[in-house]
């Protein structure tokens, strides 16, 4: 006998192929946003993980057609009501919240990256 189960199965537990022994367990899905921030084309960001994350991203082009480096930073968790499916119409936080929060949460270790970056913008993902 176990008092609680925790169970790892990512976005798969959702998918058609779930096994039917679990699609009557009570899971549902959460969004997450991140801050894809653009830095000077001669810093290298390296990853990290402390809560929060950055991820290199590949070199890109902007529109006035110089090379910037970026960088990934996430990530939020947006949860939904109680007995809802998550939604992207019923969040409750702008851009510029998730934003600040990440920073907030992981400038104790990426504080030269919010330092020398700009936001370029903020991917939304469900999870």
């Amino acid at each position: 006998e176990y008092d609680a189960v925790v169970l790892a199965a990512g976005a798969a537990i959702f998918g058609p192929g779930a096994p039917a022994e679990l699609r009557h367990l009570p899971c549902g899905r959460v969004g997450g946003r991140a801050a894809v921030l653009s830095l000077p084309d001669t810093y290298r960001p390296q990853g990290a993980l402390g809560g929060k994350y950055a991820a290199p991203l590949r070199r890109g082009k902007k529109k006035n057609g110089n090379e910037k480096e970026y960088v990934h930073i996430g990530a939020s968790f947006e949860w939904p009501s109680k007995g809802e499916e998550f939604s992207w119409d019923r969040v409750d936080r702008t851009d510029d919240e998730i934003v600040s929060f990440l920073r907030k949460e992981s400038e104790w270790f990426l504080s030269p990256i919010w330092e020398n970056g700009t936001v370029d913008h903020v991917l939304r993902g469900t999870r």
